[in-house]
Order: structure tokens, then sequence, then C-alpha cells
């Protein structure tokens, strides 16, 4: 039975419809190549909405994107100084971590650790 004949796709015992969305490639033939196994669902008939999907983007394309929504939102990110800056409070505090475990060892009867 049809939509236009009443069917509404769902299970009539729960009177909701279960949906996945899957991805494949349409064949000159007319027929899918799905790219996974449907999940989800249990055995029965299904109803299939074919529409274009957009071709998968490259890593590049994906980082301009969002380089170019950042900017759209007025993010500047940060600067070459404020970075390095970053890196050297880091640099500091993993050397003061460091001697903390130092002077700890050099308390123990094994010494510090080579």
């Amino acid at each position: 039975m049809n939509d236009a004949q009443g069917y509404n796709g769902g299970n009539a015992m729960e009177g909701r419809t279960m949906t996945t969305i899957l991805y494949g490639t349409l064949r000159d033939d007319g027929t899918l190549q799905l790219d996974d196994k449907v999940k989800g669902l249990p055995p029965g008939r299904v109803r299939i909405m074919v529409e274009e999907a957009p071709a998968p983007r490259t890593l590049t394309e994906t980082m301009g994107q969002i380089r170019r929504d950042q900017e759209a939102r007025g993010y500047r990110g940060r600067s070459h100084e404020e970075m390095l800056a970053e890196e050297e409070r880091e640099r500091v505090e993993n050397e003061e971590y460091e001697e903390y475990w130092r002077r700890i060892w050099a308390q123990t009867q094994t010494g510090i650790p080579k």
C-alpha cells in the first residue's frame, strides 16, 4: 500500500516510523549500490527516498570552510606572538612539573629513574 492509500510507513503497533540514512551510488542502470548494510531497522518493506548527495570534501576544503565560517563570525584566532607566549608558558609549567618529580625521586632509595 502506498502513502496515497493511507499507509503511513510506520509500525502500526507502535505508531511511529523508524528511519535510517544511508549513502550509496546510483548506477547507470538505475539500481542503487549502498555503501553500508542497513542497520537498526527490522526486516520488511521499506520506502526509499533518493536525493543527490554532495561529494565528500577533502581535509583542505573542510579546514577552509571552518576558517571562512570563523572569519564570518568575527573570530580572528591567535597571533603568532600569542602562540609563542602560550608555548613558553607550557614549557615553563612542564619544567616545573618535571623538577617537582625529580625532587620526589631524589628522596627515594632507588633515586631518579634513568
